[in-house]
């Protein structure tokens, strides 16, 4: 998501440089004439803004370690991952020992969202630092919704990934079931889009490849959130239940399908390949969708 946003930071006139490992990814922000370095703190020393879009919460807590290390720190930082409460919280009294304003804005909207500008940010801590980083936000998306103190956009989001990845469990089951008694799966997404079960997912993220022809399923679930990143995000909202006595049992049995879809292989690609494995009779793999970049 990180690059559609750069992208679209860079049309809004805003002066910005991309850091990332993958010369891959800089060489398509390049040639939109973005700034671009795979060198952390040559971008980074000496910015007024630094804004985080990273997958893993080691490498979260490295580049807030590495920020509030450097010659010329920057003002604010924004992390717009998705990430551990305490761990925000933790990185946040880092980050202000050190003179530097600290954001969590996880966003919404999916990778189709970050493309169009039109993101949601749940964000969390000062109202002063937002104020100054709120033009940022207007590029990016269409809705900021200030929670309160570092933690609490974490924790919205946390619950709203929660919503989301139990839903699909039922979304695939539902699909699954319709396949497997003969009806068209088209025309039985057509009625849910206009009926009581219609939902984001159901929009964008249609199981069953060729139904679609935008969604991930119809592209060897290549592309959107992957496995991985839904199987954490879980483990993030037990983490957050635990902290006050809860055990939400539906976290629970969701966590565990998309933690094993990760372990069968599926991590990298798209969360909703997790309907490969409910309907393997009818289905190729998800390897073998990638192979082939087709399920008919």
């Amino acid at each position: 998501m990180g690059r559609p946003m750069a992208v679209n930071l860079h049309k809004a006139g805003l002066k910005i440089e991309v850091v990332d490992p993958s010369e891959e990814a800089l060489a398509a922000l390049r040639a939109l004439g973005i700034a671009c370095t795979d060198r952390f703190e040559s971008a980074t020393d000496g910015a007024d803004l630094v804004i985080l879009m990273l997958a893993d919460p080691k490498i979260i807590a490295d580049a807030v370690e590495r920020l509030t290390q450097q010659k010329s720190r920057p003002r604010i930082i924004v992390d717009c991952s998705s990430t551990d409460v305490v761990l925000t919280r933790d990185l946040a009294a880092k980050a202000a020992a050190s003179g530097i304003a600290f954001l969590d804005a996880p966003v919404s909207g999916s990778t189709e969202g970050a493309a169009a500008a039109t993101l949601s940010f749940m964000v969390g801590g000062d109202a002063e630092a937002l104020s100054l980083v709120r033009p940022v936000f207007d590029a990016l998306g269409k809705k900021v919704v200030h929670f309160g103190p570092v933690g609490s956009g974490q924790l919205a989001k946390t619950c709203n990934n929660m919503i989301v990845a139990i839903e699909y469990i039922g979304i695939c089951e539902a699909f699954a079931i319709v396949e497997a008694n003969g009806l068209d799966p088209k025309l039985f997404r057509e009625l849910c889009l206009n009926a009581t079960a219609r939902s984001w997912a159901m929009e964008y993220r249609c199981p069953v490849p060729g139904v679609t022809p935008d969604s991930p399923s119809s592209h060897g679930y290549e592309g959107g959130g992957s496995g991985y990143v839904v199987a954490k995000d879980l483990g993030i909202a037990l983490s957050a239940a635990k902290s006050v006595g809860m055990a939400p049992e539906l976290a629970q049995i969701a966590r565990r399908a998309y933690q094993s879809a990760v372990e069968k292989g599926l991590g990298n690609l798209d969360f909703s390949a997790i309907y490969t494995l409910m309907r393997p009779d009818v289905r190729p793999s998800a390897a073998e969708v990638k192979a082939t970049g087709s399920a008919q």
